[in-house]
């Protein structure tokens, strides 16, 4: 076993205590039989107490890791008997009565005890190579994976590798939920002491999987998502990472005959990109907050329309893909995911997936075009929301130019989606492949993951390129906190730079583009109310994984390629790399473990349901954002007839059985086992649920009580003050809903323009 040298140290440390402690109960002892000191109560259990710490730090010195219940132990007994010490000395103080005996045991157990946690924490420390984690989080991060692995672990690798994956992922992204997520570890290393066991840590591996089975399958509510959250975190840090990946039959895109495949072309030009670093106050004309699907296409138009001085701020960082992108999901989602895609709706029942980074969630999306559709653009206007059809239909023509987009190459398709194309053809449900902003794409399967290879036409090869060619600059790492007004006019944006630098931007006029979510919570936090934070919605899935008497390898290749329309829902192919797959397959445990060995045999669909715009973001009594949303009982049964239309389309592919991400055991093999999606799946919370289209949230309408922003894109009650990405759907756009970000982003550009 390699100890780190800090490990080392500790356990000589341990070794130098053990005699310490029996010299010193050895000494007492005396006192206590042959000296006046005798008569202090203090010394009279002191000699007992010492040889037994004595024990404890012979015990925890003869294997610092595999005894960490005796290191915990010693610790407590230290921290325990250095408080008794302490307070029993200061008691005397109190009552005028000074004693040395008292003041000297003080002394030293204090010190032994300090001494000891500082060793203790380095060498743990060291050994995982910790930046975020605390070492009690990180043991209990470790225990729960030698509990969910198990044997399944890959020869030669060491848990402790995956500990320092987890940490390294936690430590990529700033955010609350990282927090609540540590919480999540402390929860669980103490949880056994509320059924009167051990830690966590201090069990068996067998006694520590019992108890955690017995927990997870019986229990309910809180207790069961803690478990389940310490559980999935774990298979996503392991699955992802690359010692699993012979186990699974994964092959990373360069050792694949597609990569030796694809075209080569050079590398575009890295983005000129500023970061601050010291407290200042930034003066432009215009400032476009976010550099996504809106933000980028708002700062090209509007410096290209006014030659007005363009500043777009950018919560998130540069990443410049052929340098920057490892293809390693743990890596990539905890620097290009807002809140390292750890962000849910209130009651934890749905994942919401937004970038942070910039480009936004361009450059971590399936690049999926669809334009908005014209029932839905009919709802708006009912809403007092009217746009100008064909002057928006110019606006997504443009778009679609300046974006490249294409129907998808069907020789770039994975092959669990062209069973999927084959068994909806099969059954007449005239399947359709997507339109993508695809250049060259050579099937990578990394889109959700950001393309290394620069063949997603992401808004880092186009849109951000051509707004710094008309001037505008772009701040990057500077989260906008709060907009200052006075009152009809928007003055000033306070911002805060990832490391706690301090700044703001002076700007006559501010667009605001930082999604649904994003862009809401700013408006609360400074203050504007007005229907804002109203009629969220969003594009709600739920994967099915099916799986092949033969291997399909549908890593390989486009990660979205097809989907069929249904009655008031989309059904669209998905697949994902090993660590996000291991998150949504069914089971737990060995039947977990189990089927990743299958992987190679599964491909993945989900029925994509838009939902009603019941939705709303507010801010915590700390200034946290709240996503508060409950799927309605419309909304849920459309979602249900999507996973039974998918899971029909699959059978006629020839699937043996198909999986939906229940929480509970759930194979559908035949259509008679359909109706268990009815019976077995009851409330949203059965099933895992995730977004990447929050929409909504800053509605337009010129109508008093609904809208937050008006027709011209103004929000109500301000001059130059405006809002222009999806948040101002005031309903679901029911498709992929990257195009009508940028077409709306583009004819609210126009708008704009001539006001500024």
């Amino acid at each position: 076993m390699d100890y780190t040298q800090h490990e080392k140290n500790f356990g000589h440390l341990l070794s130098g205590y053990a005699i310490v402690f029996l010299a010193g109960s050895a000494i007492t002892a005396y006192c206590f039989l042959f000296h006046e000191l005798a008569t202090q109560r203090l010394l009279l259990y002191t000699p007992l107490i010492l040889l037994l710490l004595c024990v404890f730090s012979k015990i925890a010195a003869g294997g610092i890791r595999r005894n960490q219940a005796f290191v915990d132990l010693l610790l407590l007994s230290l921290f325990l008997l250095s408080s008794y010490t302490s307070v029993r000395f200061v008691v005397l103080v109190v009552h005028s009565e000074v004693n040395t005996v008292y003041l000297s045991y003080a002394l030293v157990s204090v010190t032994l005890y300090v001494v000891m946690l500082i060793s203790w924490r380095k060498a743990v420390i060291s050994r995982f190579a910790l930046e975020s984690l605390s070492p009690t989080q990180a043991l209990a991060y470790r225990a729960m994976v030698e509990v969910v692995i198990g044997d399944y672990k890959a020869e030669g690798h060491s848990f402790d590798t995956t500990v320092s994956g987890f940490d390294r992922y936690l430590s990529s992204f700033q955010s609350d939920q990282k927090t609540q997520v540590k919480l999540v570890y402390l929860a669980v290393q103490f949880l056994p002491l509320l059924f009167l066991g051990l830690p966590l840590t201090w069990m068996g591996i067998e006694e520590r999987r019992s108890f955690i089975k017995k927990k997870f399958y019986n229990s309910s509510g809180m207790l069961l998502t803690l478990i389940r959250s310490a559980k999935q975190l774990a298979y996503f840090i392991y699955y992802g990472s690359k010692p699993s990946f012979p186990s699974t039959g994964y092959l990373m895109f360069e050792e694949r005959k597609r990569f030796k495949e694809m075209p080569k072309k050079p590398d575009p030009e890295s983005l000129t990109v500023m970061y601050v670093d010291e407290s200042r106050d930034i003066q432009t004309d215009i400032c476009v907050i976010g550099s996504g699907a809106a933000g980028a296409v708002a700062a090209y138009e509007l410096a290209k329309n006014t030659g007005k001085k363009v500043t777009i701020l950018e919560q998130g960082k540069y990443f410049v893909p052929q340098k920057d992108f490892t293809n390693i999901e743990p890596e990539m989602i905890g620097s290009l995911y807002r809140d390292g895609a750890l962000e849910m709706t209130q009651d934890f029942d749905m994942a919401i997936l937004q970038g942070k980074c910039v480009g936004g969630s361009t450059t971590i999306n399936n690049g999926i075009c669809f334009r908005t559709p014209r029932p839905v653009l009919d709802e708006w206007e009912k809403l007092g929301a009217s746009v100008d059809v064909d002057k928006l239909e110019k606006c997504f023509d443009r778009v679609e130019e300046i974006i490249q987009t294409k129907k998808l190459d069907v020789r770039k398709t994975n092959e669990g989606a062209n069973r999927f194309f084959e068994g909806a053809t099969k059954l007449r449900l005239n399947p359709e492949w997507f339109k993508t902003n695809f250049d060259e794409c050579g099937g990578s399967g990394y889109c959700n993951i950001g393309c290394k290879y620069n063949r997603k036409l992401s808004m880092l090869l186009n849109y951000l390129p051509l707004a710094l060619q008309h001037g505008a600059e772009i701040i990057a790492d500077g989260c906008a906190v709060q907009i200052q007004t006075k009152g009809g006019k928007a003055e000033k944006i306070v911002c805060k730079t990832s490391r706690g630098t301090n700044f703001t931007v002076t700007a006559k006029h501010i667009v605001v583009a930082g999604g649904a979510v994003g862009s809401s919570a700013l408006l609360l936090r400074s203050g504007i109310k007005r229907n804002v934070g109203t009629r969220l919605s969003f594009n709600v899935t739920t994967p099915v994984m099916a799986e092949f008497p033969y291997a399909v390898n549908s890593f390989d290749g486009v990660q979205m390629c097809c989907y069929v329309k249904g009655d008031g829902f989309l059904v669209e192919t998905t697949f994902n790399p090993p660590g996000t797959s291991a998150l949504i397959m069914q089971g737990w445990f060995e039947t977990l473990n189990e089927r990743m060995r299958r992987y190679t045999h599964y491909a993945t669909a989900a029925p994509v349901v838009g939902s009603e715009p019941n939705g709303k973001v507010k801010l915590s009594l700390f200034g946290n954002t709240v996503v508060d949303y409950d799927m309605t009982a419309g909304d849920f049964k459309k979602l249900k007839e999507g996973m039974k239309m998918l899971s029909r389309i699959f059978l006629a592919a020839g699937a043996e059985c198909v999986l939906p991400s229940s929480y509970d055991d759930l194979i559908i093999r035949s259509e008679s086992d359909f109706s268990k999606i009815d019976t077995e799946i009851k409330k949203p919370g059965d099933i895992s649920l995730s977004t990447a289209h929050p929409q909504g949230g800053n509605p337009l309408s010129d109508t008093k009580d609904i809208g937050a922003v008006d027709t011209n894109f103004r929000v109500h009650g301000f001059g130059n003050l405006y809002v222009c990405d999806g948040s101002v759907f005031p309903t679901c756009v029911k498709v992929n809903p990257q195009l009508s970000i940028m077409g709306l982003a583009t004819y609210a550009a126009e708008r704009i323009s001539a006001n500024v």
